[in-house]
C-alpha cells in the first residue's frame, strides 16, 4: 500500500482531504495532509514533513501531492526526493487526490504517480467548450 500525503499552503491540504472523504466515504487509506500557515519557520515544517513521510511509508513509498510546483512546501519535498520511496506530483487538484486514495493500495508507487498526472489532466475541462461539442 502507498501511503498518500497532500501537502500545501494554509489549509487547502486540509480540505483536499475532507473534501474526499464526501466523495469516497469516511474510511480512507492511509494519508495525511500537513499545511504550510504564514509565519511558520521551514525547519519546522521540514521536520513535521519527515515524519509524516515516516509514518505513511509501510514499505511501498509515499506518493506525495502538492498545491503549487516551486512553492514553498512542494520545495521542501523536493529536498527529500533523493528517497527511493518517495514521488511528489504538484498542480493538486481534487481529481487528483480522489485518484490517489482510491487506488494507492493496489497500486505500485511509479504507476500511481502516473495515474495521478493523467487524472489530474484530465479533470481540467473547459465546460462551455464541452457543451458546444
Amino acid at each position: 500500500m502507498v501511503g498518500i500525503l497532500i501537502v500545501s499552503h494554509a489549509p487547502l491540504a486540509s480540505a483536499f482531504i475532507e473534501s474526499a472523504k464526501m466523495i469516497i466515504g469516511e474510511e480512507l487509506p492511509p494519508c495525511d495532509s500537513l499545511n504550510l500557515i504564514v509565519g511558520q519557520d521551514m525547519d519546522a515544517f521540514a521536520h513535521m514533513l519527515e515524519d509524516k513521510l515516516n509514518r505513511l511509508d509501510f514499505g511501498e513509498g509515499v506518493l506525495v501531492i502538492a498545491d503549487l510546483f516551486a512553492g514553498s512546501p512542494a520545495n521542501a519535498v523536493a529536498y527529500r526526493l533523493n528517497r527511493s520511496n518517495v514521488e511528489l506530483v504538484t498542480g493538486a487538484n481534487l481529481g487528483m487526490v480522489i485518484e490517489a486514495l482510491s487506488s494507492s493500495s493496489e497500486t505500485e508507487l511509479v504507476e500511481l504517480k502516473n495515474m495521478v498526472l493523467e487524472a489530474g489532466l484530465t479533470s481540467i475541462v473547459d465546460v462551455g467548450k464541452r457543451m458546444q461539442t
